[in-house]
């Protein structure tokens, strides 16, 4: 909602972020340069609360191929209701010169409640004790109860999935 203001108080050492409901915001690893590693894991920050689409798009970072047509993209969406959320990851369409197409995922899950179930494509994924043993694991989520956050972790994969919290 916009046209209001809000006054947020915030430390020295730390900014306030405001981030619409809905938002699929790509993270990856912290890089000096573009081509320094691929993005994997691929994290998203998944923001709650409303319906959200996103179309990451890649390309080799130090061409001009991508103007010819050497790029990726991938389509994100979020359906949010009160009962679930489901996270379409779409297929990637297109490639380029050093393009990995298959990489593993972290979803992190903001404001989202207690869950009875975690899916990929149907198949239950089994709850993690801490973030350590998410960090180790192919496979998992754990929940950040003071946060309010569900991390989810997909491993290495290059088709279309589909990720169903309810």
């Amino acid at each position: 909602m916009g046209g209001r203001h809000i006054k947020a108080h915030a430390e020295l050492d730390s900014l306030p972020l405001f981030v619409r409901q809905g938002s699929i915001i790509p993270m990856g690893p912290d890089l000096q340069y573009s081509s320094e590693c691929s993005l994997d894991p691929l994290t998203l920050e998944i923001f709650r609360g409303a319906n959200g689409a996103f179309t990451l798009y890649e390309d080799d970072g130090e061409s001009t191929a991508n103007q010819k047509g050497a790029y990726v993209e991938i389509r994100f969406e979020l359906t949010d209701t009160r009962e679930e959320a489901v996270l379409r990851l779409g297929e990637s369409h297109g490639s380029f010169a050093g393009h990995q197409s298959e990489r593993s995922a972290i979803l992190n899950f903001h404001y989202q409640p207690r869950v009875r179930g975690v899916y990929c494509d149907g198949a239950l994924i089994h709850p993690l004790l801490s973030a350590e043993s998410l960090q180790q694991a192919d496979i998992g989520w754990w929940r950040d109860e003071k946060k309010q956050i569900i991390s989810i972790k997909l491993s290495r994969a290059d088709a279309a999935r589909v990720v169903t919290l309810s």
